[in-house]
């Protein structure tokens, strides 16, 4: 009976793992695939959004295994989305080719606001992003500063506002 219920535990552990694979896709203009599941872990490499991804664990701390070309790492499970999504600029293009002959006006779109540009200390245990390079929140880093938009900087980058010069 011992061994029944062993081998019964081993086959449905397995068919849980295969067939509880999913494929996923970065939602994220860039995510970190990283070594471990942790915003410092250490990074192996950055997705593009649209990236697909075969989710192999979902863990409740908001973070997933996964295996992309190859590599096995951790991503955020908040920037995965069940479906592929274009680019803007390949929507923007879509959208000059259904109406090529529109006149200037009916072509012109309001302007898109302006992304807030901060900045971010290039190193994998920065937390925050700044409003101004000359911050006393970024007097530690001995790394590059990085300019980004500040959507990417919570984003792409993992990173919330500062505490400093927020």
């Amino acid at each position: 009976m011992r061994k029944v219920l062993i081998l019964t535990h081993f086959f449905l552990f397995h068919c849980c793992i295969l067939f509880g694979q999913d494929t996923r896709y970065v939602s994220a203009n860039q995510l970190h695939l990283r070594q471990q599941p942790d915003k410092n872990g250490t990074l192996i490499q950055a997705l593009q959004k649209g990236t697909e991804v075969e989710v192999l664990e979902a863990y409740e701390q908001g973070w997933s295994k996964v295996r992309v070309g190859g590599k096995e790492g951790y991503v955020s499970s908040n920037y995965l989305t069940d479906s592929i999504q274009a680019p803007a600029d390949a929507i923007e293009q879509s959208q000059q080719r259904e109406a090529p002959h529109a006149s200037p006006q009916t072509q012109s779109r309001p302007s898109a606001p302006k992304a807030v540009t901060v900045y971010i200390c290039d190193s994998s245990t920065a937390y925050a992003y700044h409003s101004s390079q000359s911050c006393k929140g970024l007097n530690r880093c001995r790394h590059p500063l990085r300019a980004v938009s500040q959507s990417d900087a919570s984003n792409s980058y993992g990173r919330r506002a500062c505490k400093i010069c927020h």
